[in-house]
């Protein structure tokens, strides 16, 4: 086994397991290569009726903080899953984000639909269908994406995405072709991004190919490296990002 690249470091802890030995409480501590805590994650799950007997959970609460103090707050979210197909993949999943006061920053409702054979049984997604509303209650809208997936490698990281963004009243806002490639730490590595007004690919946008370097702990790319092309090819300018992370 290689080990001279690392990936991630994670200790669980489980507990709160029902009759089917399912653990109702995870915590999740991960750590950065040098052995330092990045973050804490608190999840409570719940299962009933037959996902209680097939270990699938019905909903996640899932906090996380900076460290085991709790002290440092840094996202809370639930996830609701229906819709499961014999694999244990959820075809649907609704997920409400909260502030750390209670207050509900957003709510997304997710339909999945999986690849067939050995990429099904690996959990690997064909498309996803996103809606964003402020609330529950759907009455603000926020944002649309179907995202179709392929091309996938060994470590589960799709290749290839197609996004269609639509409006409240499912008008195709933009349709984006994106082809990328990863590092040995599965690491965003390059993005080859074009955009058009319509999914027929007839009103060129923009096209930008994006290196991602220099990661944190955090898979924060420090460096981003973009060059803008015109339709037919011709180099319209380079830009160099630097983005300064801090905790």
């Amino acid at each position: 086994t290689d080990m001279a690249v690392f990936v991630s470091h994670q200790l669980i802890e489980y507990s709160a397991y029902d009759d089917y030995d399912n653990a109702q409480t995870q915590k999740i501590t991960g750590y950065s290569e040098a052995g330092a805590v990045l973050d804490y994650k608190i999840i409570t799950n719940t299962f009933a009726g037959k996902n209680a007997a097939l270990g699938n959970a019905d909903t996640s609460d899932i906090t996380t903080y900076m460290d085991s103090t709790l002290s440092t707050f840094v996202d809370h979210q639930t996830i609701e899953y229906a819709a499961y197909d014999g694999y244990g993949n959820a075809g649907m999943q609704n997920i409400t984000k909260y502030s750390e006061a209670g207050g509900v920053l957003e709510y997304k409702t997710i339909t999945n639909t999986y690849l067939a054979g050995k990429d099904s049984i690996l959990g690997r997604i064909e498309t996803s269908e996103i809606t964003t509303h402020e609330d529950a209650t759907l009455a603000a809208f926020v944002d649309y994406q179907y995202i179709e997936y392929s091309l996938y490698d060994e470590q589960g990281n799709a290749w290839s995405q197609k996004i269609t963004k639509k409006n409240a009243s499912g008008s195709v806002l933009d349709y984006k072709v994106i082809a990328s490639t990863y590092n040995a730490a599965n690491e965003l590595d390059t993005s080859d991004i074009t955009t058009y007004a319509d999914t027929g690919m007839a009103n060129f946008v923009s096209h930008q190919f994006i290196e991602y370097s220099v990661y944190d702990d955090y898979d924060n790319a420090a460096t981003q490296k973009i060059t803008g092309y015109s339709e037919a090819g011709a180099v319209l300018d380079y830009k160099v990002i630097l983005n300064p992370f801090t905790c």
